[in-house]
């Protein structure tokens, strides 16, 4: 009796111990049943398919939902397949090593994000514009296949930038071709070779040579004149050109994304309720895109937004001062790094982007540009940068009457029109100095932009209401009408301190001598000993406040209080 006690309490401890066991050989047992479902589910799954599903479709497709990802501008996006078939290329990871601001991070931190969002963010908005153009206009018959290929366009617009962005094709590009007969390309030419080889390597999702074809005009539409007439007869007008490149007025979704976008990352601007209301409002007749009369203040909005950007931002002096560093570096290494060669082969593009400066960093070449290249770069890191002098604004009248030839064309601004009118007794050379200069202007150059918008109102006076066109902005005078619509920033850096002095007089003899004609510091920066002379004996700017006052106008000689507090006080009402 008691052994047989003794087995039953041994058989009560091993319960629990047998049903732990049951319970895990029957998890396996159904998580081996659950890996094979979803290995058949896997053997059956087609990427082709995704995009065909519908919510009461049948079979393991109906419970994969769309793709979407995240974006901190726009939430979350949707990505058809063609998109992700694109965006899981090579070609296009590579936008994700290519800043949109190029080296503005060094001035402003937060101006870290890429290339690979912006053009993600542009398909976005392009398609929500084709839609809304599709719904509210049925007699254009915009067909599905429209409005993604002009989401591909969207997609591909950057893909052909080049290491820190405009700085490769407006300031490198020139100078690593200066003196040689060849052109230097712009980033939409390298945008269209690069198409163009991701077409040859079927990278493009299968799309016909027409289809590129179309795609590589919506990106450069000037480019193309015979064959964008063509699709212009096709789709009604030349509307669907002024979707992402607009040549015409410079309102497009590439714009609205990348001045919402920077304007977010830095805290300095957010058009994002004009750009949205601009959209919201648009309209198609007769093949071109109008807006209301009342969406003309958000337009000015947006094109004001994008002279401060550029103004603040885009051409900060210190911005271009590491831009300058950047391009010495560039240049002194680009035989070694074989950078022509990579810019000839799209295949060799690929892999130039941003990180050429850790390539000039790790470079092993011991040859003396390289040494120097390296140097550069480590001044860059320890923020040595080169020795700003000054800058001046000048108009676009002015600048176009100092720098026309004779046969009307207006001249490149060099180093050497500087050093020609340097003293006698100074020794200050032409590998001393560099010039910068930058445009600034509302996106239309010399001209007003609001003069290219077009513009509708409805008068509801006549029964029904009808609408009333102007087609090429009829109330532009009301807005910018006395701005000046473009402006030159020119500045002078020195690579070496000591050179700043005669830089900066040689600089101011330019000005004068060929700018302004007139003998007068007024409007540029001076030393506190000049600005004391310039007081003295300048009568235009002597300072015309008694000597016994301050700035804020209490006599100082009176020592009684309550004089001082009524002077305060009337000054103050």
């Amino acid at each position: 009796a008691g052994d047989s006690k003794k087995i039953n309490k041994n058989k009560d401890l091993l319960t629990p111990v047998k049903r732990g066991r049951n319970r895990l050989q029957r998890s396996i047992s159904n998580a081996s049943t659950a890996t094979t479902a979803t290995t058949r589910m896997e053997e059956n799954f087609d990427m082709d398919q995704l995009s065909t599903q519908t919510p009461d479709a049948k079979g393991p497709m109906s419970r994969i939902p769309e793709q979407t990802i995240h974006c901190r501008i726009h939430g979350l996006i949707p990505l058809p397949t063609f998109a992700r078939r694109i965006i899981d290329t090579p070609q296009f990871k590579r936008l994700m090593h290519l800043k949109q601001l190029g080296l503005t991070h060094y001035v402003f931190p937060a101006a870290n994000h890429t290339r690979y969002e912006h053009s993600i963010g542009v398909m976005y908005l392009a398609g929500k514009a084709m839609r809304l153009i599709q719904k509210r206009h049925p007699e254009l018959k915009v067909e599905k296949r429209t409005i993604d290929l002009v989401m591909i366009a969207a997609l591909l617009h950057d893909i052909g930038h080049g290491p820190f962005s405009h700085m490769f094709d407006g300031m490198f590009m020139p100078k690593l071709f200066e003196g040689q007969n060849r052109k230097p390309k712009s980033h939409e030419e390298f945008s269209l070779e690069m198409i163009d080889y991701m077409h040859k390597k079927r990278k493009l999702g299968g799309l016909t040579d027409e289809e590129v074809l179309f795609v590589k005009t919506l990106i450069e539409p000037e480019k193309f004149e015979e064959e964008r007439e063509k699709f212009e007869k096709k789709y009604k007008g030349p509307w669907v050109y002024e979707i992402l490149s607009n040549h015409h007025n410079g309102l497009d979704v590439d714009k609205f994304d990348y001045l919402i976008r920077d304007g977010t990352m830095l805290k300095m601007a957010d058009p994002s309720q004009a750009i949205a209301r601009v959209m919201d409002l648009m309209e198609v007749h007769n093949g071109r895109i109008f807006y209301p009369l009342k969406a003309q203040t958000d337009i000015y909005e947006i094109l004001h937004t994008r002279y401060m950007m550029h103004k603040k931002v885009y051409s900060h002096k210190t911005t271009k001062n590491f831009e300058l560093m950047v391009l010495d570096a560039m240049l002194l290494s680009s035989k070694i790094l074989k950078i022509e060669d990579r810019i000839k082969s799209m295949s060799k593009y690929t892999n130039l982007t941003d990180n050429i400066l850790n390539e000039i960093r790790t470079s092993n070449s011991r040859h003396e540009d390289m040494l120097t290249a390296k140097n550069i770069l480590k001044a860059i890191e320890s923020r040595k940068k080169y020795t700003f002098v000054d800058e001046v604004l000048i108009r676009h009248d002015a600048w176009k009457a100092a720098r026309k030839d004779k046969e009307g064309n207006i001249k490149p601004l060099t180093e050497k029109d500087i050093i020609d009118l340097k003293a006698k007794n100074c020794d200050l050379k032409e590998s001393d100095i560099i010039l910068a200069r930058s445009k600034l202007h509302y996106g239309k150059k010399e001209e007003n932009p609001m003069k290219f918008v077009r513009v509708f109102k409805i008068d509801k006076t006549c029964k029904p209401p009808k609408k009333l066109f102007c087609p090429e902005g009829g109330h532009r005078d009301m807005l910018m009408a006395n701005v000046p619509h473009l402006e030159h920033i020119v500045r002078i850096y020195v690579r070496k301190r000591d050179c700043a002095k005669a830089a900066r007089e040689t600089f101011r003899r330019w000005f004068f001598e060929k700018i302004r004609k007139e003998k007068s510091n007024k409007g540029l920066w001076m030393e506190k000993d000049d600005m004391d002379n310039y007081y003295k004996t300048n009568s235009e700017g002597r300072d015309s406040r008694p000597l016994n006052k301050t700035a804020s106008g209490i006599n100082n000689d009176s020592k009684h209080p309550s004089k001082r507090q009524m002077i305060t006080r009337s000054q103050s009402q």
